[in-house]
């Protein structure tokens, strides 16, 4: 795909529309798939990072969380990157992935759209990705 924003956009696609038709016992009322993009998306869609911040930006947050227990951990986290692997995660964005997984949840790095895809559908069959 290339760029990271069409990966974003290629994720969030299939949560909306894939997602809910694989795990309906797990979606909200209206069929609706429980999944969160941080505030660092804002910054990719023109608001800037001062916004960003007013509203809360942690930096290093991963990109996509699914707030849905599964096995052992609380929920999943994806710091999405580009498919190509030349997207470096960097030290604050390693740190919290890091103090995550310490407390019990299921954080990791996906390098592009299908990569993000296997693991939460590895993670919703109760596996560890």
């Amino acid at each position: 795909m290339g760029l990271e924003r069409d990966e974003h956009a290629a994720l969030v696609s299939w949560l909306r529309s894939v997602a809910p038709l694989r795990w309906p016992p797990d979606c909200l009322d209206g069929g609706v798939f429980p999944f969160i993009v941080s505030h660092s998306a804002a910054r990719r869609v023109g608001k800037g990072i001062g916004w960003a911040k007013q509203q809360g930006l942690q930096p290093g947050i991963p990109d996509f969380h699914i707030p849905i227990r599964r096995g052992v951990f609380a929920a999943l986290w994806i710091e999405l990157k580009r498919s190509d692997g030349r997207a470096v995660v960097a030290a604050h964005q390693a740190a919290w992935l890091a103090y995550l997984n310490l407390h019990g949840h299921c954080a990791r790095v996906a390098y592009g759209c299908d990569a993000a895809i296997k693991m939460i559908e590895l993670y919703m069959k109760g596996g560890t990705p």
